[in-house]
């Protein structure tokens, strides 16, 4: 029998640091969160690719532990085995005095980051992406801006709600909805003094 999901998963073992330096696992690990428990196939349709394509990411997820097969389904063809995240949220966790795990941690998220420009550049080589007008479904850009307190937590509540829509709305079949995806970064900038 696996294991109770929990709300929040501290990854801490290098090992696991490692294995989300790759945009596809993830994704994987976020469709799976979102989806709960689900197939190689189910996270194949809600991310755009074929299971084959999956598996060997899948695997290395399990061997880490931050997937977990959780049973097995019949289907048609064959059984297939379901996964499911150790809780349903996964942190990095952060010590700025151990410098091995900042630079891991910064791996997983330039994974991130290259993830969200090859999503771009597949929305522009499709022709799927729209850049104006009310059916606009392409965003980027960057501000800086210098918040207290109060705006920072108002911050942190505006992304929550639109990372709540998301989640609600991933194992949902297509329906004439469109596949998005949003990648989020807030941080801290150090100031720059200006030479005279």
């Amino acid at each position: 029998m696996a294991p109770r999901q929990t709300d929040t998963y501290r990854v801490v073992r290098e090992d696991q640091i490692e294995a989300m330096a790759s945009p596809v696992r993830l994704e994987i690990l976020d469709a799976a969160r979102v989806l709960g428990v689900c197939s190689v196939a189910e996270l194949g349709d809600l991310l755009g690719r074929t299971p084959d394509s999956l598996y060997y990411h899948v695997g290395r997820l399990v061997d880490v532990g931050l997937l977990i097969a959780c049973g097995r389904r019949g289907t048609a063809r064959r059984d297939e085995t379901l996964y499911k995240t150790p809780a349903r949220r996964i942190r990095l966790p952060h010590d700025p005095s151990d410098e091995r795990l900042t630079e891991r941690r910064l791996k997983a998220f330039a994974a991130l980051l290259r993830l969200t420009e090859r999503d771009h550049r597949r929305a522009f080589k499709a022709g799927l992406a729209k850049v104006r007008g009310p059916a606009r479904n392409i965003i980027n850009g960057r501000i800086k801006g210098r918040l207290n307190q109060g705006e920072l937590r108002e911050v942190h509540e505006l992304v929550d709600r639109i990372l709540a829509i998301f989640e609600r709305t991933a194992g949902r079949q297509p329906d004439g909805r469109d596949l998005h995806a949003i990648t989020i970064f807030l941080t801290p900038i150090e100031p720059r003094t200006r030479r005279r």
